[in-house]
């Protein structure tokens, strides 16, 4: 799709599919995907996805995985699943691994043959794949999904390598999952380390009307720096943000038109806000103490 020569980039959705990759007959073994909410897409994810294509071509893989939540409220969440993977993302992943064959001349043929899978965590993924359980999690369906149609699965010797940021740890459920089926599936958790991405996104509308973002790491670019741009209304910055995420003009302004809709404006964000939620957790705390203490005097009559 074409969109830098028209400033109307969002057509009725049923005229914009991403063409799933289509390889029944993938072979190797080790899977290479993620699970996360891009909500929205930052240039942080889009380092995130650029490690994942370039661990897929040094490893002479053919495909990676990216499964997005589909959540949708007015402030963690204001896009919906098929505006996040079929525009923004598809768009910036085509670009990314243009620029990567650019830069990788000893990798440029192998990056260039990597399929990106996009799926949405609510598709009804047992109506095409009849072996997915229609009652387990939705991230189960959604991985069941991608080792059914495109690895050949069930058979021994697949590794599920999944990528995620150090501020997310799927481990502790989602390994064993994975690991009790009847063809096991080895699970490893690649942490893609994030520093400083906090600082960013807990400041305020002052801090953020003179932040330099130039000076921002692109692993520090989260989703909730995103979103705290819009609340404040800084569209400039919002827009030297996304330009590093290979969007262009009218594309960005797009965006934050939609973010905009959403997401209503609040220049008095994190102002007070960590203080109030501390004493309402010693609030929360203090209260179960006085219910266990009246419960164990109970007991003793």
């Amino acid at each position: 799709m074409t969109t830098s020569e028209n400033l109307n980039i969002l057509p009725m959705e049923s005229e914009y599919k991403i063409i799933r990759p289509f390889n029944k007959e993938n072979n190797e073994a080790t899977i290479i995907a993620t699970i996360a909410r891009m909500n929205p897409p930052t240039p942080g994810h889009l380092l995130l996805v650029k490690t994942m294509i370039l661990a897929a071509a040094q490893n002479n893989l053919t495909q990676i995985n990216i499964i997005l939540s589909h959540s949708v409220d007015s402030d963690e969440n204001p896009l919906d699943c098929q505006t996040k993977a079929y525009l923004f993302l598809s768009l910036m992943v085509d670009r990314l691994k243009q620029k990567l064959s650019e830069e990788e001349h000893d990798l440029a043929e192998k990056i260039k043959n990597v399929n990106v899978l996009i799926l949405c965590m609510n598709e009804s993924f047992e109506e095409e794949v009849s072996q997915i359980n229609s009652k387990t999690t939705p991230i189960l369906k959604a991985i069941n999904y991608i080792l059914f149609k495109f690895y050949m699965y069930p058979r021994e010797g697949l590794t599920l390598k999944l990528f995620v940021g150090d501020d997310r740890d799927y481990s502790k459920f989602l390994g064993p999952s994975l690991e009790k089926k009847l063809a096991p599936v080895k699970f490893e958790q690649m942490q893609l380390t994030r520093p400083s991405m906090s600082s960013y996104k807990t400041m305020n509308y002052e801090q953020l009307a003179s932040l330099n973002v130039d000076s921002i790491p692109v692993e520090a670019m989260s989703a909730s720096l995103l979103r705290n741009l819009v609340k404040c209304r800084l569209s400039g910055k919002f827009k030297e943000v996304m330009q590093r995420a290979y969007l262009e003009d009218p594309e960005i302004d797009e965006l934050y038109e939609l973010l905009t809709d959403v997401i209503k404006e609040d220049k008095g964000i994190n102002i007070g806000g960590g203080k109030k939620r501390r004493r309402s957790k010693r609030k929360r705390t203090n209260r179960k103490k006085r219910i266990t203490k009246k419960k164990r005097r109970k007991s003793r009559k």
